[in-house]
């Protein structure tokens, strides 16, 4: 099995709260991947709460959801679900087979950040934009930034104790891949994981979320196949984390997915919050990510993996944003250890 402890889930926690240490910013190192993560059992009432009467979008009758998901403009919706399990089957074997060519990759990052206070009022009116609104003023604002820090970006992956593999991901110095970014530095990119994002596809994982065949549908120059997805949080054995004031919260996701009607691969993956979490004043926590199908010489066959990352969540009135730009991937071979404390 493949696991990563924070796979789908960006580090929230380092976004909302400041430093945290080295360990809280990859996906993991642990030898036990099940070691000291938040479940639903162990948080607060409040936001247990919160995610027991959680109502995903994928239940919503169309015209709704494609209110809350408005990249569905275009979808022709399936009235059968007979597809859903052939679907999902097929991705499932097919990202399984991609796996091992996951290890020791490097990419070029290029980074940008926004800020925008909440509620953010729609320009010539007097109306508070949908968190959708939202997301375009962000991502418009984030192009045209001028602040675009560039990064080395390692995914790589080791056997833990219980056999199983983890992937993980480092952000590290652009003119030395040997050198982890400080977590000391205030304006660091705050969000990782995407390289692994589509583990809740994995066949091992499927177990731990619906999901709700929706159509097809003709976006970025591919023919998909569209899939919604809400993860049980009873189910789901590492989820996300936030910590905040010395507590550390499991973060649980919903989302949808366009899959390769020909190949099976990913090529979009939207994902939110499962449910408000209004006793930590958690808004929203949104991930868009698009993926491309990229060559490497000294690889069998081609990989599929994050081109663009969008990024927007909101807490206690302000919503920050980051746009991660990914481009030159290649192969990794390390003169050094890297060595975290």
């Amino acid at each position: 099995m493949y696991l990563s402890r924070r796979f789908l889930a960006v580090l929230i926690f380092v976004i909302l709260m400041g430093p945290a240490s080295q360990s809280e910013t990859r996906t993991s190192s642990a030898n036990d991947p099940a070691q000291n993560v938040p479940t639903l059992r162990s948080a607060p009432v409040e936001v247990q709460q919160a995610y027991a009467h959680a109502e995903p979008y994928m239940d919503y009758a169309l015209p709704k959801l494609r209110a809350f998901v408005p990249v569905l403009e275009g979808l022709k919706p399936s009235d059968s679900q007979e597809q859903l399990t052939p679907i999902v089957n097929h991705t499932a074997q097919v990202l399984a087979e991609a796996l091992p060519r996951l290890r020791n990759l490097l990419a070029r990052e290029e980074v940008a950040q926004a800020k925008i206070r909440l509620p953010y009022i729609l320009p010539g009116t007097s109306i508070p934009a949908t968190v959708s609104q939202v997301q375009v003023v962000m991502h418009q604002r984030l192009l045209q930034s001028f602040h675009w820090k560039d990064f080395s970006y390692l995914i790589t992956s080791h056997p833990t104790a219980g056999n199983e593999d983890m992937l993980e991901e480092y952000r590290t110095d652009a003119k030395d891949p040997n050198l982890v970014v400080s977590d000391e530095s205030p304006d660091r990119p705050q969000g990782i994981g995407f390289g692994n994002s589509w583990l809740i596809f994995l066949r091992e994982n499927l177990g731990q979320s619906r999901f709700r065949y929706l159509g097809k549908q003709r976006l970025d120059q591919h023919q998909t196949l569209v899939v919604a997805f809400a993860q049980n949080p009873d189910r789901v054995i590492l989820p996300g984390e936030l910590l905040l004031d010395g507590r550390t919260y499991p973060l649980f996701i919903q989302g949808i997915v366009w899959i390769d009607e020909t190949t099976f691969q990913i090529v979009r993956l939207q994902t939110d919050l499962l449910a408000p979490l209004p006793s930590i004043q958690l808004q929203v926590i949104n991930t868009d990510i698009r993926f491309s199908e990229i060559h490497i010489p000294q690889l069998d066959g081609s990989v599929w993996l994050p081109k663009e990352v969008a990024i927007l969540w909101g807490m206690r009135g302000i919503a920050s944003g980051e746009l991660h730009l990914y481009s030159k991937y290649r192969l990794f071979h390390a003169t050094s250890r890297i060595v975290l404390p």
